[in-house]
């Protein structure tokens, strides 16, 4: 079960910003997601590497597999 968000990691930041603007307020599992960037908390070399999206509004019930399937068929995960 979902903790009511997450965060999602892509490798490239076009792939990223395709997923903020197909998804932000989507209907997902009943609920409006709210899609933005989110600030890596460290300047390490992976993060910077990686283009972050928190995603909050989530339903109880959305599990991590079908955030993945949401999310990759916008644009590939890392």
């Amino acid at each position: 079960d979902c903790a009511g968000y997450c965060f999602v990691t892509f490798a490239e930041r076009g792939a990223a910003a395709a997923a903020l603007h197909a998804l932000n307020g989507a209907n997902y599992c009943g609920q409006c997601l709210r899609v933005n960037w989110a600030l890596p908390s460290s300047r390490d070399a992976s993060a910077v590497q990686h283009h972050h999206l928190f995603v909050g509004d989530l339903a109880a019930d959305v599990t991590e597999a079908m955030l993945y399937n949401a999310f990759c068929n916008v644009g590939q995960c890392a």
